[in-house]
């Protein structure tokens, strides 16, 4: 949505007071922020680069974070803060020096108890970074919401693992946890109520927030969750300990040029790797980049210990919070698979000849043979994906994403209050992706937050609204609507409105005889049953009559 561009450069700190300027004091010290003028033109207040934490430096690095110091004087919050350190890319706005939050708001009455959204960028847990830049969330700070957004580790500084309590993994998930509660602890003094806080994310923020979801420490710090195009259950957000601990002795060794370091035991590696600079360890990622990245994992137990069971199996068995949630996909999320024919055709023969590579760990010997297929018929029938592309396209969208997220939905309407899915479907200009193939619908991951988002880049700007067709627009117009009710009510559609062709948007739940309800968001709204349906069903099946269990993702 708001939070997946790129930001700037440093935060200053301490400088003299001026006549005017805009102050908030804290629990922990004064903040300076500057005024923004939205769109609509209306004023409003914008604090960047505030630390929610200590730099996780030193002994602090692959560790949990720590809450900030005390400072004197005042922060100059003003300007985007560092970005955190990024894999494969190579930036001077990086820096290990990352952990700040920064707020949005339209008032600083502190009597004004506004919604809060706290936003989790996307970015594969590899990339990502939070501020204003060259885009905001204007759109929502004009509909009287608190947009609080952060910076969160990624790559092994966020997600190393040894397998043990060395480094036990998941710091970019406790990060977001203990921005979390900096924003309950701290939002009143910005306008914002914090007992009225939702969680929101798209792709691998989408997956963070269903992971904060899991953490029941956080009861009483989320009101509802927005959740796009990811879950915690999707197959590319976990990494299982060994592979994690594979990654940081091979992290280790090319930090070390490639030389054996004799003792490849937890401790010795944090020890190792502590010890050096952090943009060694940021260069030896991007050389083991296309080896894999550290990801989410399932801890050893250990006081402090963010997840330690499976996903899929706690979420089935209901140990999650249980709040309202908003979520739904995009109509072909991988549909830039489309934009290399070649590559596409030749991932379809490696398919072709091995229909085993089509179901994932959770299958094997004669039941994986069963298992594949039948999800090969349900997208080629007898025929190859060689000769229809457009169901290779399908086949990744739906394996990677949808069906993933789809189960996580379902699961989660036995516990929760309600559960709003949504299809993303409308094909627009706004929405920048221009991939298509026959047989596979055209709608991008991540399209959905140029709708959203303010972009100005070149000459693409999306305030200007001459520059779109008409119904671009009122897509633009429905997803500010639809989102900023559910952060305001918790429901999307809490009273017709023409804007939304009065729709009433029912809560869905997997046992409704017609099956799991969802809003298709085209040129019109449609309420429709079983998202991604025969595909999905086909799925289902598989992992209930062939797949092992423990399930971790889905």
């Amino acid at each position: 949505m708001f939070l997946y561009l790129n930001v700037l450069l440093l935060i200053g700190f301490l400088g003299p007071l001026a006549l005017g300027d805009i102050l908030v004091a804290t629990p922990k010290g004064t903040v300076r922020g500057r005024e923004l003028l939205s769109p609509g033109n209306r004023t409003f207040y914008g604090f960047t680069g505030i630390p929610y934490a200590k730099p996780p430096v030193g002994e602090l690095r692959f560790q949990a974070p720590v809450e900030a110091d005390q400072w004197e004087g005042v922060i100059n919050a003003t300007q985007d803060p560092n970005e955190c350190f990024q894999v494969n890319s190579d930036s001077e706005r990086e820096n290990e020096n990352c952990l700040f939050v920064n707020v949005f708001t339209p008032t600083l009455n502190v009597s004004a108890k506004l919604p809060v959204v706290l936003g989790i960028y996307g970015g594969s847990f590899r990339s990502g970074s939070a501020g204003y830049g060259r885009g905001g969330p204007d759109w929502f700070v004009e509909r009287d919401i608190v947009i609080v957004s952060f910076n969160y580790r990624i790559g092994p500084f966020g997600f190393l693992s040894t397998n043990d309590i060395a480094i036990p993994g998941n710091a970019g998930l406790k990060d977001q946890q203990l921005a979390l509660k900096w924003t309950y602890d701290n939002i009143a003094q910005f306008g914002g109520d914090p007992k009225h806080i939702t969680l929101q994310g798209q792709s691998a923020g989408g997956a963070s927030v269903t992971f904060q979801l899991l953490n029941l420490r956080n009861e009483g710090l989320i009101k509802a969750a927005l959740v796009e195009s990811g879950s915690a259950i999707c197959p590319w957000a976990y990494l299982s300990g060994p592979n994690n601990l594979n990654y940081a002795q091979r992290l280790a060794t090319v930090v070390n040029n490639n030389s054996s370091l004799g003792n490849n035991s937890g401790e010795f590696i944090k020890e190792f790797l502590q010890g050096v600079e952090a943009r060694n360890i940021d260069a030896a990622s991007a050389i083991l980049y296309s080896q894999g990245i550290p990801l989410p994992t399932l801890e050893v137990e250990h006081d402090g210990a963010f997840l330690t069971q499976s996903m899929y199996e706690q979420l089935e068995a209901g140990q999650i919070l249980k709040v309202p949630i908003f979520i739904g996909i995009n109509s072909e999320e991988y549909i830039s698979l489309a934009g290399n024919l070649e590559n596409l055709q030749n991932i379809a023969k490696r398919y072709d000849s091995d229909n085993l590579k089509l179901v994932p760990r959770q299958f094997s010997g004669s039941n994986a043979t069963l298992a594949a297929k039948l999800i090969k018929e349900a997208y080629v029938g007898s025929d190859t994906f060689s000769n229809k592309l457009g169901a290779m396209v399908q086949f990744y969208s739906d394996s990677s994403f949808t069906k993933s997220i789809i189960r996580f939905a379902e699961l989660y309407s036995h516990f929760s209050p309600a559960v709003y899915f949504y299809q993303f479907s409308y094909k627009g200009p706004m929405g920048i992706y221009e991939y298509a193939i026959d047989g596979a619908d055209n709608v991008a991951h991540g399209e959905e937050g140029h709708y959203m988002s303010i972009t100005k880049a070149g000459s693409f700007d999306n305030t200007d609204y001459t520059k779109f067709p008409a119904s671009d627009v009122t897509t633009h117009w429905r997803l500010i609507e639809l989102w900023s009710n559910f952060y305001k009510y918790g429901n999307p559609t809490p009273t017709p409105v023409d804007l939304l062709e009065n729709i009433t948007w029912p809560p869905a739940t997997e046992d409704d005889p017609k099956g799991f309800v969802y809003l298709n968001i085209n040129e019109t709204l449609q309420l429709k049953y079983g998202p991604k349906s025969p595909k999905y069903e086909a799925w289902k099946e598989a992992f209930e009559n062939y797949a092992q269990r423990p399930f971790v993702t889905y």
